[in-house]
């Protein structure tokens, strides 16, 4: 039987639910008995798009699940998992133990996780994101070929403590596919 609806904020193509459709999708999934989860793997460059709040495109349309993704916004392996339904937490973390999905070294992941967060850098980085994007459209790409992830001090092309040198970490990594151009 079907128990939850999941859906990506923002997806593969680039489309970006609103608030307002997160909400009815989240009315949708209350009225059919089902669970609500958001595969963020992309969250961050939703949020910036939409210039909101982290919450008004989650939980407060309903969203009780948020794979909060940082991979693809510079993190070097490292998701969250956050809960805004409290009963989700204690089968979830029994389910992630029995399944053997636990990591040895969490608080290394963890690290990177608070390092993304503090000063909202998780947010910088999609913000970057977006706009590479946007410039390469107003040549003609189509959004739909281009995938850029932002890095910063989490991945650094440069160890020295200068500020030239932490200029030089902050960049974005731009992959066109194949096919037509517009």
């Amino acid at each position: 039987p079907v128990t939850a609806l999941s859906i990506p904020q923002a997806n593969e193509a680039g489309c970006v639910y609103t608030p307002g459709e997160v909400a009815a999708m989240g009315a949708f999934a209350r009225e059919k008995g089902l669970r609500f989860h958001m595969d963020g793997a992309r969250f961050a460059n939703a949020v910036a798009h939409l210039e909101c709040s982290p919450a008004a495109a989650s939980s407060e349309g309903g969203v009780e699940a948020l794979s909060f993704g940082f991979v693809k916004n510079g993190g070097m392996g490292a998701e969250a998992l956050i809960f805004f339904a409290p009963d989700m937490i204690e089968v979830t973390r029994y389910n992630r133990k029995r399944a053997g999905h636990l990591q040895s070294k969490g608080r290394y992941l963890a690290a990177q996780l608070l390092a993304m967060l503090k000063g909202d850098l998780w947010l910088d980085n999609a913000r970057r994101a977006n706009a590479a994007k946007e410039y390469l459209v107003s040549l003609g790409v189509s959004a739909a070929r281009i995938d850029t992830i932002s890095y910063g001090k989490e991945r650094p092309t440069c160890t020295e403590s200068t500020e030239s040198c932490w200029a030089q970490n902050r960049r974005d990594v731009t992959t066109i596919t194949s096919g037509a151009a517009s």
